[in-house]
């Protein structure tokens, strides 16, 4: 399949391999780094609303590793920076739908306006099992964020952050 996605994906690096996704989307405007590795189940797309901006919507940087079921979904711009690890069923969604349009019971939900905002994982973080980073969030680089936490904001560097929404709670740099 490498020869393939080589064509498909704005860029596809060397050593790098996307073992049997759910859905790929928008690969024209998705850029995997090298050596990333993910494995079953992933949802990793580039949604239409953002094809007429110049360059790539979803950056994934070298050595990015995600486990099972991770689920990436770029409208304006995601990045995740160079050796993050996504733990399995882990969502990055920069996008919400709105209510707009709701009192006109024919317009399903996913066809109503959305709003979005661009996201940030920094280099060599942790983002633990069924976390979700949602619109705006901004991670710092070498964070935690532990298990089932929802990011919505910014997460500065060096951070243990945990909760819904995500709170600070103490600093990797105390951790050996």
């Amino acid at each position: 399949m490498r020869p393939w996605r080589r064509r498909r994906f704005a860029r596809f690096g060397e050593h790098s391999m996307i073992h049997r996704p759910r859905w790929l989307y928008g690969e024209q405007k998705i850029e995997i780094g090298s050596g990333v590795m993910c494995f079953q189940g992933a949802w990793i797309s580039a949604e239409r609303d953002g094809w007429s901006r110049p360059g790539p919507q979803l950056i994934i940087g070298d050595g990015v590793v995600m486990r099972t079921r991770a689920s990436i979904s770029a409208t304006t711009r995601i990045v995740i920076e160079d050796n993050v690890l996504l733990a399995g069923n882990v969502s990055i969604i920069d996008s919400d739908h709105t209510v707009a349009g709701a009192d006109e019971p024919s317009v399903n939900p996913l066809w109503r306006p959305s709003v979005s905002a661009p996201i940030r994982i920094g280099e060599g973080t942790w983002i633990a099992e069924h976390c979700t980073i949602l619109r705006g969030a901004d991670v710092g680089r070498r964070c935690i964020i532990g298990a089932n936490s929802v990011v919505t904001g910014q997460i500065p560097d060096h951070s243990i952050a945990v909760g819904s929404p995500a709170r600070v709670v103490g600093s990797t740099l105390d951790s050996g």
